[in-house]
């Protein structure tokens, strides 16, 4: 297993999170690389974007935490999955991608796609904490659900 917040000692990361769920078939990542260059040079040509993953049902409602490498397991006959390419207009893929990279904050680059599930209300409120204020959240969050369970 490796985390997606793994790093080599030369501070490079020891997986590529969305190129793994891209090759796996799990979600499609977009990046500037594949779009025209009118495109990319609109409308900032200087300016470099991370690619962003999209999940056919999720959208971007969804986080890559790892990837399972299991070397000496050879399957040559498994069939391989191409990802889902949900947003096949050039001009979606370099809106979703300048959400993604401008505009992270608000979450509209998950939403770009109808998804079918998003984070609970919950999960929003703490994602978009600060970490170092995170631990009122979840004892309200952990209060919440004790309560509904019926725990202490």
């Amino acid at each position: 297993m490796i985390h997606d917040f793994e790093l080599h000692p030369n501070k490079r990361p020891k997986i590529l999170a969305q190129t793994a769920a891209h090759v796996s078939g799990a979600a499609f990542l977009y990046r500037m690389q594949n779009l025209s260059l009118e495109l990319r040079a609109s409308p900032t040509p200087k300016q470099r974007m991370m690619g962003l993953c999209l999940h056919p049902k999720y959208g971007g409602w969804f986080a890559i935490r790892g990837c399972i490498v299991l070397k000496d397991l050879h399957c040559p006959d498994l069939p391989r999955l191409d990802p889902i390419d949900i947003l096949t207009a050039p001009v979606d893929q370099m809106k979703a991608l300048e959400l993604f990279n401008f505009h992270w904050r608000d979450s509209r680059f998950r939403d770009v796609v109808s998804v079918e599930e998003r984070y609970s209300k919950d999960q929003q409120l703490y994602f978009n904490t600060p970490p170092g204020q995170r631990k009122h959240i979840l004892a309200d969050i952990r209060k919440k659900y004790s309560a509904q369970l019926g725990s202490p």
